[in-house]
């Protein structure tokens, strides 16, 4: 082989690779900054969670109405992030937990309004009152127990995305 076609095999073949380097690292880059951005969604929607917990108990246990209000707005939010990551591809065990809290999100979106309701629509009778109590309490315990799934399972995805 001439020196000169040894030079320009020598030259083509650092070239491809300096290139075949950069396409790499590029790609590489491209998918840590997907993870990252994937990672802040997810603990942007832990806090949302965190936060309609805490405007849930300040309506449900000490009964403010305006709780009840930024809990509505907070909901609207955490929806709004919910639908953006419900648009990005995940992995089967991944999509299984984003299902379950839309799921345990939309149960809590119908119960708390409807206690909410039976609170607004309570009457001075007392057996109605007592009734509508043992109501609110069942509708309370399920909040609950959604609520809890909500967290569990948003942690559970913020772990696995990790």
């Amino acid at each position: 082989m001439k020196i000169l076609t040894a030079l320009k095999l020598t030259s083509s073949i650092s070239i491809f690779m300096m290139v075949g380097s950069a396409v790499g690292s590029a790609l590489s880059f491209a998918w840590l900054r997907e993870a990252s951005l994937f990672e802040v969604l997810l603990i942007d929607l832990q806090a949302d969670v965190f936060e309609r917990t805490q405007l849930r108990d300040d309506f449900l246990l000490i009964g403010r109405q305006e709780a009840f209000q930024r809990w509505q707005q907070k909901s609207a939010e955490t929806g709004r992030h919910l639908k953006v990551l419900s648009g990005r591809p995940l992995p089967a065990s991944g999509a299984a937990l984003l299902e379950r809290i839309n799921r345990t999100f939309e149960a809590t979106m119908v119960l708390v309004p409807r206690i909410a309701e039976l609170r607004a629509s309570a009457t001075g009778d007392a057996a109605v009152r007592k009734g509508t109590e043992a109501i609110e309490r069942r509708l309370t315990n399920q909040v609950l127990v959604e609520s809890y799934l909500l967290s569990d399972s948003t942690k559970l995805l913020l772990l696995e995305a990790r």
